[in-house]
């Protein structure tokens, strides 16, 4: 693909991203709105300490090599199909191993139903092996459209079931059903629709420059998958199933802004780094322009967020869910964090620095489990406040990597991050000073925040002309405009 095809695809890709985590992400908050009145904070609490340990062992499925798939520009059909069959025979070996530790699983956190939950959850390592590296050649070829469509029907399918399941009160196991329903039929699905089949190829020598690769995209990898999780297993060891249900309901609520703001770039940013990854000056722009666009909606959304976290929380999911406001109003202050760090990590992998990657994931890791130790002193609030300053720090470091290879220095970067926070900041204080005059409704409390913060937030975006706002208004009002065109004619 040359530049200017690799830009429309991208540009479209994008949109189809955003737009289908969208529909995804509001299917699946729905759906939550209904399980969480139909479950307690114990039931979700069950499944994420049983997830702790799937999320982790399924990092060994490929050892990275699909996302070596990805990245190299032509590989042959003996290299695809024998990454394939190495991720089917990694797959079979890790749920053999997880069924024989579910049982000790279950006595970490004093509570079979946990061993019970994670054994079954990983009779699904097979199903994912089938489908990672179809995914991986159809996100190489930016069709993007495709794999949200599926992935949209799947996860109806998910919500629907999961819901009937609770009403006949399967509790937690509602939750683990559901998504092994997802699982098959997302399957199925991309089985049907791409066109690529494994010939019976298979060359272990044939895949050694990728997994140079992928071997250390696959450490960071596992270091990543600890990290992430290793905050709800400390919790659900340290505290109960309630307490890491409030944690988790928090976090997830939260991850709405990564969902709407980081997702369907970071489905589409590695294949287009890798496409562009021997024109620097090329990179460096989309660099740019991304983050300007990615801060402008992250900071509204993180304002929005803290703003009406109470009423948010309260009607949409009840009172028995109001003690984890205060967790999600600090999660609040690094919800930017994630979708900066897709661009600037992604960039390193789409050049093929598969080894700055690694070493960039292990400078983040020692960084946060020091602040995560010190944090942990003062329970889990004092974890929440020291993970504010750890992902400060991890974006410095993903900012003085990448600058390595591409023409930009940490100031250039954080001067971006720091101009939308302050904005928010700006427009957020007067909002937060007028709740504390009005009444304690909230319907109204959730009404006036997100109108008012708006308004001044748009109006001082547009009276300083900042980029982010003016890529946003750009693409939606031709977007728009493409869209009456070819309804209504010229």
């Amino acid at each position: 693909m040359d530049h200017r095809e690799i830009k429309h695809k991208g540009i479209t890709s994008a949109i189809w991203g955003v737009l289908g985590k969208f529909s995804t992400h509001l299917v699946t908050f729905i759906v939550s709105l209904i399980l969480s009145r139909l479950l307690t904070p114990a039931d979700f609490g069950m499944v994420g300490m049983a997830m702790v340990f799937i999320y982790f062992t399924q990092t060994f499925m490929d050892f990275g090599l699909t996302s070596a798939v990805i990245q190299k520009k032509h590989p042959t059909e003996t290299q695809i199909s024998t990454v394939f069959y190495v991720g089917i025979i990694l797959s079979v070996i890790l749920m053999l191993i997880m069924i024989l530790c579910a049982p000790l699983i279950g006595k970490f956190y004093h509570n079979e139903e946990v061993g019970k939950i994670a054994r079954f959850v990983s009779y699904s390592y097979v199903i994912l092996a089938l489908t990672g590296l179809q995914r991986a050649l159809l996100s190489k070829q930016l069709e993007i459209r495709l794999i949200i469509i599926i992935t949209i029907i799947g996860t109806a399918i998910q919500a629907v079931s999961g819901v009937i399941l609770a009403c006949y009160g399967f509790g937690a196991w509602s939750l683990v059903y559901s998504t092994f329903l997802n699982n098959v039929v997302t399957t199925i699905l991309l089985w049907i629709k791409s066109s690529w089949r494994p010939k019976w190829l298979f060359s272990l020598p044939e895949i050694k420059d990728m997994f140079a690769f992928g071997s250390k995209m696959f450490v960071a990898g596992i270091l990543e998958s600890v990290y992430v999780k290793l905050d709800e297993m400390v919790i659900g060891k340290m505290f109960n199933e309630s307490t890491l249900g409030y944690y988790h309901r928090s976090k997830s609520f939260n991850n709405l802004v990564v969902a709407y703001t980081s997702e369907g770039l970071r489905s589409v940013f590695f294949p287009i780094m890798s496409h562009l990854q021997d024109d620097l000056a090329s990179v460096k722009k989309v660099i740019l322009k991304s983050m300007e666009m990615v801060c402008f909606i992250a900071f509204a959304l993180t304002a929005i967020l803290y703003l009406d976290a109470k009423p948010l929380i309260v009607i949409l999911f009840g009172d028995q869910w109001l003690s984890s406001v205060g967790y999600f109003q600090i999660l609040a202050f690094v919800a930017y964090a994630y979708p900066v760090s897709i661009i600037l990590v992604n960039v390193l992998s789409g050049l093929g620095k598969s080894g700055q990657f690694l070493k960039l994931e292990i400078w983040k890791k020692v960084v946060g489990l020091c602040g995560m130790t010190v944090g942990f002193i003062w329970g889990i609030n004092g974890f929440l406040w020291a993970n504010v300053g750890i992902n400060a720090v991890g974006i410095t470091l993903n900012m003085w990597f990448v600058g390595k290879y591409v023409d930009l220095t940490i100031a250039d970067q954080w001067k971006i991050i720091l101009k939308y926070a302050f904005i928010a900041l700006l427009s957020a204080l007067p909002v937060w000073l007028l709740n504390l005059v009005l009444p304690p409704n909230l319907w109204l409390l959730l009404t006036v925040d997100t109108l008012l913060f708006l308004v001044f937030y748009l109006g001082a975006n547009r009276m300083m002309q900042m980029k982010g706002f003016t890529f946003v208004k750009d693409i939606v009002t031709s977007r728009f405009g493409n869209i009456l065109i070819r309804r209504f004619g010229k």
